[in-house]
């Protein structure tokens, strides 16, 4: 039957695959919080316990601020953006996986459920950071300025770099389940090397070129740099849009070379 005789607008490949993504997506909402009381507060639990402990550990150390920036607004823009890569960069395996009875259905592809868990952490990483920020701003801490639309695109390389190895790291633990035990040996150790904790500007000299081969750290340098204008950062966009490319390039070549593979897993 065609799209005449129905009177229903033919849909192009791209609306398509938004449909698809925008209806997974619901469903990991769903998923996630439907069955729990004051679900949308869950979401805040993890990087809220992570905030408050290094806030602590900061002040008994009698760190009232670093680099120009209270303690608590170091502690937020280090967490909240290793939270976003980490949970997408995890997270596509197993959207993956919980997905894969809808592979029967042609429109729905192996990218998919990567690319709408990547939206989900995406957009509670907005609300929980504009929550986070306007808190410290209720509580006096003092926010210098905020550069929107810097601060967008950085969020946004950051999303796109997050996607690639997310892209990858599904692709490499659905043919190598053994791979499980190493991929967090990857993750974990960025952790402590992507500035949650320091600045750049406050390692040696002479290391802090080997740090900032680390786009996770270019991406919190830039992070603080968009709400304190006083703030030395050595963060830059170049930098985290090369890292972006490289990730994302490598992830959709994975996914698209492996298809066929994918799909009958």
């Amino acid at each position: 039957m065609n799209t005449r005789s129905t009177g229903l607008p033919q849909r192009n490949p791209f609306q398509v695959q938004w449909a698809v993504i925008h209806a997974l997506f619901v469903r990991n909402l769903s998923a996630q919080f439907g069955r729990l009381r004051g679900g949308l507060v869950w979401a805040f639990v993890e990087p809220l316990m992570q905030v408050l402990l290094f806030t602590f550990l900061f002040y008994l150390r009698g760190r009232q601020e670093l680099g120009n920036i209270p303690i608590p607004m170091l502690v937020i823009t280090g967490v909240a953006p290793f939270i976003l890569f980490r949970q997408i960069a995890n997270g596509g395996i197993k959207a993956f996986r919980q997905s894969d009875a809808l592979f029967n259905y042609r429109m729905v592809q192996p990218i998919d459920p990567v690319l709408a868990n990547g939206l989900h952490h995406f957009v509670f990483f907005i609300f929980t950071l504009i929550a986070f920020t306007s808190v410290c701003h209720i509580l006096h801490f003092k926010i210098e300025q905020v550069r929107f639309l810097e601060l967008l695109v950085n969020i946004g390389l950051l999303l796109l770099f997050s996607l690639g190895l997310s892209m990858i790291f599904t692709v490499l633990l659905t043919f190598l389940p053994e791979a499980r035990r190493f991929v967090p040996f990857i993750i974990r150790p960025l952790f402590f090397i992507s500035g949650i904790f320091f600045t750049a500007e406050s390692l040696p000299s002479d290391i802090r070129p080997y740090f900032l081969l680390n786009p996770l750290l270019h991406a919190t340098e830039i992070t603080r740099s968009c709400f304190y204008y006083s703030y030395t950062s050595h963060g830059r966009l170049d930098y985290l849009a090369l890292c972006a490319a490289v990730s994302l390039t490598g992830g959709m070549l994975a996914m698209r070379i492996n298809h066929k593979r994918l799909l009958q897993t």
